[in-house]
């Protein structure tokens, strides 16, 4: 009798544990019956709801995988184009819901996105090239508003010598030389290799950084910059780097606010 019920208890034990195994697993990826009514839910989705919007690619369209978010609880599938590598989104299903991110075609944020991506590359490999530093990060950014990406059309080059919309570029390096007149030196060497290739920018992030130990390790996080500071105001005069360390004061207060 006693054996009996412990193997009733350990079925039991057995079974419970594959049950919170699956539980586990859902919740993580899913189920492959939501995962196919997502998939064709979504395909229903863009033929009827897509494809009307976008007529001269309704051709192009080429669905991708479904897969789901635990994040968010969405079966995500994503779509392409062959005609233009800026058209592209998601739709997200979820029990019947669906909803998708189309938007960002036609209000140019992907074109930023990847605009963005080719701008970074510019700069970093200039910076990587020319400047003779440790770097702990290094690059640009395309900063626009609303109303800047509106002027944005799908597939549009970059002209790196006049960005479609306001330019930062942002360097931090390691040097133990923590001072207001390193970061300005900093500051103008970034500039003049910026005005020496033509490219203009609208602000400059410095930011320098204690070095790490021989083991590659970053033990000292003392660091000391600017961020956002606009192009305009930079000049090679010896009050620069009081212009700075006032500037970062004011950048501090209106961050914590």
């Amino acid at each position: 009798m006693k054996k009996k019920i412990l193997k009733i208890l350990a079925f039991i034990l057995a079974m419970g544990l594959i049950i919170g195994v699956l539980v586990v697993s859902n919740a993580m990826n899913g189920n492959p019956v939501s995962k196919f009514m997502a998939n064709r839910a979504s395909a229903k989705y863009v033929d009827e709801v897509i494809k009307p919007q976008f007529p001269d690619y309704a051709d192009s369209i080429v669905q991708g995988e479904t897969f789901y978010s635990f994040k968010d609880g969405y079966y995500h599938t994503r779509y392409t184009s062959t005609k233009s590598e800026d058209f592209y989104f998601n739709t997200m299903w979820n029990h019947g819901k669906i909803h998708d991110t189309s938007g960002n075609i036609t209000n140019g944020w992907n074109t930023l996105s990847r605009l963005n991506d080719e701008f970074n590359l510019v700069i970093e490999s200039i910076m990587e090239a020319e400047m003779p530093y440790e770097f702990d990060m290094l690059g640009g950014d395309l900063i626009s508003d609303t109303e800047g990406l509106r002027d944005f059309t799908l597939d549009m080059e970059l002209d790196i010598h006049n960005p479609p919309v306001m330019s930062n570029m942002f360097v931090y390096i390691y040097d133990t030389e923590q001072t207001w007149e390193r970061v300005a030196d900093l500051l103008l060497e970034c500039k003049g290799i910026m005005d020496a290739h033509d490219i203009p920018m609208g602000q400059y992030t410095c930011v320098v950084r204690m070095p790490k130990d021989p083991s590659g390790e970053r033990t000292n996080y003392d660091s000391i910059g600017i961020y956002d500071f606009p192009a305009e105001m930079i000049e090679d005069r010896e009050d620069l780097p009081q212009i700075l360390e006032e500037f970062h004061k004011k950048w501090e207060e209106d961050f914590d606010k």
